[in-house]
């Protein structure tokens, strides 16, 4: 080789090259470092040199180079390039990884003269350069946009674009990967084993599919494939293996790219704890075998128990092995709210607990249980669906001490409501609470509270109010959709068609006795309302569509005296109270007149006393929904007390002005009368006992389009008392769609429900009305094989002729026909039975007569009669008229003419007449 100096004198240079092979083919395009010695034979130092290696045939290829080190005045060394060309990459120059999208520069150098490049790249190691980059300027510099052409065997070639044999390569591969994001897991979740759970990462580039692995320690390794290969989608649904760690890191990758979690997240064992869990209870003193089920390798547990839900925990054992289950000796301890939790011994984050507490229950009594009271809960009063508490107390028999760990048994006895736990045990004190939550229905709650630790079991009652009363759909003309409603607190302007606590659209009417009769209400003294209902008063409502109707919450319960003034005759009133009243000692009557307190209470008269003064009638009357019923009902002993029930009407007959007080003492119906919950006892034909002379009675039931009146009866009693406390008036009907069925003793006015007599020796008549305005009514009867067996009993009127009650069991009456029912020896009820006017039972005596006739007749119904009285020459002498009624009737004749004068003696002809019935006989009148 030679170099031609171009300093200004001449050097002799001595070239190491340092390279296995000095020949120039075998050093093309390889680094070298070349050192070169200089003799200046003058001995001048030198600073620097310049040179020109010659290529073949005198082309350059290295031009005015400058040593990159300065040894000593005699030599420098050199970094040093062969082969043809005159350009240098410097990046990407190999080992490079690039992400398709991104943006990288491709760095070159040039010896002057080369103006533009052409830059292209190959995905083959070098061996084609099919993919264009660009044409550009000579700059040194080109922003490369990395194409998605994934490969790990890629270079870069710059070229001089005049001359293509002047290029450069890049000295070895670099990559183009495809770029990853791994978005779950990332990075502190806690994932159990078993769970399925998704793997989630997004790519750039053309990735077709991807290897998914996980680490343990924290990303160092990936030892642990989750798929060697799954399509590219960007999901992968991964059962968590039974690797428990908390260095866990996901990876994805295609070979190329990858991308790993960016923090550590967890794998854990999972616990299901199965006993004991909600509804178990466990005696102190006993073992009980803890259960659990668990995902993962855990090798050992520790057990705890929590005796107030959880809030503190103490040890059932502190280190067992993991074999799913646990004999534990129950503690010593009465608690409701008791847990146990099983946590690993490893893993504190690891656990599960019992879903809900359970119960443990004392291993001894204090002292032996006696009785049970309720604390507190009776007569609650709540929303429909509300939860109240009820809380009892179990002490020892001398009263004064709980009894700790007894057993009380709740249950509803009444209603549709529900209860949170049917055994509650006592606490140390000897409490118990239990929870009812009442149903969708407003009306009366009852729940016993039972406790079966003493023998016999004791047990109380409560009663609890959801708040309301409800009112069925009654859109037809029927009386089925009436219901006699009040308040039941301070109704604070409350309207019974506010839109509030009401029925926008029902139909109301009061009852008011000074006002006149309704003729398009069946002649009754209904009207509507004036105003806001007033507490203690009580009106009739219908709805089409039906609701509950409440007080709202502007109105507000309180325990007082509601006082309500007494017109004469009917009057519809409520107890204005939110619990039951008794009538026999909750209610009070003040019949001085002076004012409505004129009296003190201990000075007003009970029901019972205001009935005996005859102030009003000691009965109190509830329609059911299709009928009336009535209390005190004295001819049924067991079911004779009388609840006033919240947000109910009633009826009382008052024969005086009077004012009644309802008394804030809540009383509760007992629990095995039906009646008394529903409102009131009814009189039943059970209650009437054997056949007796003096004690019997017969039931008068009325239907007609699905409406009844079935609380009606005639009978004897043996003395007045008896007689007085069995009968009862005839309430009025509902304001539309009613059937009534009333009684009274031949001979009286007032219309009965009830119509008892003294005890019959021949026989007893009564009349009977039936009233409807829904059409033709079936009258049937009760109680007929009660009657004394020589007694008979005949309906008298019907349009079928006279019906015997014992061997006829119904009739069909038009509406308001008046009607005999006739009890008696056959003899009493012969004129009953006869023909009209029969010769044998109808006649005139004494006859002949000095001074008085009787005309004795018979007639099967109530009729009117007249009698004409001739001469022999034909002439009307007088003429007699009367209202006869069934049976046998008589009609006094004073023997004189119509204009008042004494007859003569001699022969006259008198001619009966009844109901198109004729009787034509003689009588003598003797002077």
């Amino acid at each position: 080789m030679f170099f031609q100096d171009l300093c200004k004198r001449a050097l002799i240079i001595c070239i190491l090259l340092v390279q296995a092979s000095s020949s120039y083919s075998s050093m093309t395009s390889s680094n070298f470092k070349i050192r070169v010695s200089v003799n200046d034979n003058g001995g001048d130092s030198i600073s620097s040199l310049s040179f020109r290696l010659l290529g073949s045939a005198g082309q350059p290829a290295i031009d005015t180079m400058t040593s990159t080190s300065f040894v000593s005045k005699n030599g420098f060394i050199y970094n040093l390039r062969f082969g043809d060309d005159t350009i240098a990459i410097a990046s990407p120059n190999g080992g490079e990884t690039l992400a398709v999208g991104t943006a990288k520069n491709i760095l070159w150098t040039t010896v002057s003269g080369i103006g533009n490049v052409k830059i292209e790249f190959s995905t083959d190691s070098g061996s084609t350069f099919p993919n264009l980059i660009s044409y550009t300027a000579n700059s040194g510099n080109f922003a490369w946009n990395i194409p998605d052409s994934i490969s790990q065997y890629v270079r870069v070639r710059v070229s001089d674009s005049a001359n293509a044999n002047v290029l450069d390569v890049s000295d070895a591969n670099f990559r183009i990967a495809g770029g990853f994001s791994l978005t779950s897991p990332n990075g502190g979740e806690i994932w159990t084993v078993g769970d399925a759970r998704t793997v989630t990462w997004t790519s750039t580039g053309t990735i077709s599919s991807v290897r998914l692995d996980y680490s343990t320690d924290s990303g160092f390794t990936f030892p642990n494939v989750i798929t060697a290969s799954t399509a590219n989608s960007g999901s992968y649904a991964w059962t968590v293996p039974d690797s428990i760690a908390t260095g866990i890191r996901a990876r994805v990758s295609d070979g190329v790219g990858f991308d790993t979690s960016d923090a550590n997240f967890a794998i854990r064992g999972g616990f299901t704890l199965t006993r004991p869990n909600s509804g178990d209870s466990f005696q102190a003193g006993t073992t009980e075998t803890v259960t659990w089920s668990n995902t993962g390798t855990i090798s050992t547990v520790r057990l705890e128990y929590s005796s107030d839900s959880g809030m503190t925990w103490s040890s059932i054992v502190a280190s067992t092995t993991n074999t799913g289950s646990y004999v534990w000796s129950v503690p010593n301890l009465n608690t409701t709210q008791a847990k146990v939790r099983i946590v690993s011994a490893t893993d504190a984050a690891t656990a599960d607990t019992s879903d809900d507490v359970f119960r443990i229950n004392p291993i001894v009594l204090p002292s032996p249980p006696d009785t049970i009271v309720i604390v507190s809960g009776n007569h609650a009063l709540g929303a429909p669906s509300a939860a109240l508490p009820l809380t009892v107390r179990v002490v020892d028999t001398g009263g004064s001490n709980g009894v700790m760990g007894a057993r009380v048994t709740f249950t509803v006895t009444h209603g549709s409501g529900s209860l949170s736990s049917p055994t509650v045990y006592t606490d140390a004190s000897g409490y118990a609470t239990d929870t009812l939550t009442l149903g969708t229905a407003a009306g009366v709650y009852r729940v016993e509270a039972r406790n079966d630790s003493v023998t016999p079991a004791k047990s109380v009652v409560f009663t609890v109010y959801a708040d309301g009363r409800d009112v069925p759909a009654g859109g037809n003309t029927l009386g089925l959709g009436w219901r006699m409603v009040g308040a039941n607190k301070n109704p604070a302007g409350w309207n019974l068609k506010s839109t509030t606590g009401g029925l926008p659209n029902a139909t109301v009417y009061e009852w008011d006795a000074n006002a006149a009769d309704n003729s398009s209400l069946n002649g009754t003294k209904y009207a509507v309302p004036g105003g806001d209902a007033v507490r203690g008063r009580a009106y009739w409502v219908k709805d089409g569509t039906g609701g509950r109707v409440f007080v709202p919450s502007d109105g507000f319960a309180t325990s007082d005296t509601v006082q309500v003034r007494l017109r004469v005759g009917w009057n519809q009133v409520a107890s204005g109270q939110y619990f039951y009243v008794s009538w026999d000692s909750g209610v009070t009557f003040d019949t001085s007149g002076v004012n409505d307190t004129a009296l003190p209470q201990s000075q007003r008269l009970t029901p019972a006393q205001a009935g005996a003064s005859n102030a009003i009638q000691n009965k109190v009357y509830w329609y059911t929904g299709s009928n009336y019923i009535y209390a005190p009902a004295s001819e049924t002993p067991s079911l004779v007390t009388m609840g006033l029930k919240p947000m109910v009407g009633f009826w009382v007959k008052a024969n005086q002005s009077c004012t009644m007080f309802i008394l804030p003492n809540p009383t509760s119906p007992e629990t095995y009368a039906t009646e008394i919950l529903n409102q009131a006892p009814a009189y039943l034909s059970a209650g009437y006992g054997q056949p007796l002379d003096n004690e019997w009675a017969v039931q008068l039931i009325a239907t007609s389009a699905g409406l009844s009146d079935w609380q009606n009866y005639i009978g004897v009693k043996s003395t007045p008392g008896e007689r007085r406390a069995a009968s009862a008036l005839e309430a009025p009907p509902v304001a539309a769609g009613y059937v009534s069925t009333a009684v009274r003793p031949q001979g009286t006015q007032e219309w009965m429900a009830a119509s008892y007599a003294e005890p019959i020796t021949a026989g007893k008549t009564w009349d009977v009305l039936v009233a409807s305005d829904m059409g033709v009514t079936t009258l049937t009867w009760d109680n007929v094989q009660n009657l004394p067996t020589q007694y008979e009993a005949y309906l008298l009127g019907t349009s079928g002729g006279a019906v015997n009650l014992r061997t006829a069991s119904s009739a069909l009456v038009s509406s308001a026909t008046a009607l005999t029912l006739a009890v008696g020896l056959p003899e009493y009820l012969a004129p009953f039975l006869a023909s009209p006017l029969s010769r044998d039972l109808s006649f005139a005596f004494p006859n002949p007569a000095t001074d008085i006739v009787t005309f004795k007749f018979n007639l099967p119904a109530a009729a009117d009669v007249s009698i004409k009285i001739f001469d022999v020459g034909g002439r009307l002498v007088r003429e007699l008229s009367a209202s006869g009624s069934a049976g046998t009737n008589n009609l006094t004749w004073d023997t004189t003419d119509k204009n008042g004068q004494k007859v003569g003696s001699g022969v006259y002809i008198y001619k009966l007449e009844s109901g198109g019935n004729t009787l034509v006989e003689k009588l003598a009148v003797v002077r």
